[in-house]
């Protein structure tokens, strides 16, 4: 393997920061800026004049704080060949500041031409972010190839989905018992403990559902690690570009931090693209389906639902009360 290569760790943390970074962009610029009449309009576009050199400014700090504290990983992806091959078939661009004020201009324009209400300044970001998402996507999936993180969770997922279904089915029944019904009563609280069962058994409901388990599924064979890594770098592709960019994925396949270049043929990384999204649906559909069927419980149970502790509570026997 080549030297030079970050490790999983450094990575991970490199993955970290960036999120917070973005989350700190997030929480500083707004998503939209809506204006009912043409003042607000007018007002909107003095604001975007002043606010485009502060958030230029902010984002090359960023970038710098990156290239200080994660020098190694910075250093990776600029000699990494396949990256760059990658990079200049998306744009051949040097900085967000030489097109930032061109991108900017070039969506107001498109507001005011088409009267829309609304400015969407998370456009803007979604561009000029662009590259720091891609690269936050790509360590992450280079560390998880690196340290087997990928391979282990894809081959103990559905073990630990029925693992997890069965533990919360004894828990719920530990739960049940005397005991245990006495000691959340304790909590004079009418809420959390209710709650709190109520979230426990929505999560068994979840991780019991069949079409969950079966999505995990998988083909082990000498070419499952390409594969994984094959997804993962798919949704990077996808994170940073809202598009999986299959084209970009087979020249990333490339990267230096694999012992050898993975070899799979565009058809197979149309399948593993196709899977990923069939088992995202499955885990939302099953989510939901949970979500309903406590729904419903919780609607049947209501007509005949039965306090079996007195009104105001009676305070605990067991536990001392000072303060009367």
């Amino acid at each position: 393997m080549e030297t030079g290569i970050p490790t999983p760790d450094r990575l991970r943390k490199y993955a970290h920061t960036v999120g917070l970074f973005l989350e700190e962009m997030h929480s500083k610029y707004p998503s939209t800026l809506a204006f009912e009449s043409e003042e607000e309009r007018q007002d909107t576009m003095k604001w975007l004049e002043l606010t485009q050199p502060v958030y230029q400014k902010d984002l090359t700090r960023i970038e710098s704080q990156l290239e200080k504290d994660f020098k190694d990983v910075s250093d990776y992806w600029k000699r990494d060949h396949a990256y760059n091959t990658a990079r200049r078939r998306v744009a051949d661009y040097e900085s967000p500041a030489s097109w930032l004020p061109w991108l900017i201009g070039r969506i107001t324009d498109l507001a005011v031409k088409y009267e829309r209400p609304l400015f969407l300044f998370k456009t803007v970001r979604r561009f000029a972010e662009t590259e720091l998402r891609w690269k936050q996507g790509l360590s992450l999936a280079v560390a998880n190839y690196l340290d087997g993180t990928s391979y282990r969770i894809t081959t103990e997922a559905k073990a630990s989905a029925i693992r997890i279904a069965d533990l919360l089915s004894e828990l719920e029944t530990e739960l049940q018992q005397p005991a245990a019904a006495h000691l959340l009563e304790m909590n004079r609280s009418t809420t959390v403990a209710p709650r709190t069962k109520k979230q426990l058994h929505q999560l068994k409901l979840f991780f019991q559902r069949a079409e969950l388990q079966k999505s995990l599924n998988f083909r082990n064979d000498k070419h499952l690690l390409n594969r994984i890594t094959a997804g993962d770098i798919l949704e990077a592709n996808d994170w940073a570009f809202k598009n999986p960019r299959k084209d970009l994925a087979f020249i990333l396949l490339g990267l230096s931090a694999f012992d050898s270049p993975i070899e799979l043929e565009p058809k197979t990384i149309e399948r593993v693209w196709v899977k990923r999204k069939e088992q995202q649906k499955a885990v939302d559909c099953c989510d939901l389906d949970a979500h309903f069927e406590m729904k419903e419980l919780s609607m049947d149970r209501s007509t005949t639902k039965k306090r079996r502790t007195s009104d105001p509570l009676i305070p605990n026997p067991t536990r001392s009360i000072s303060g009367d």
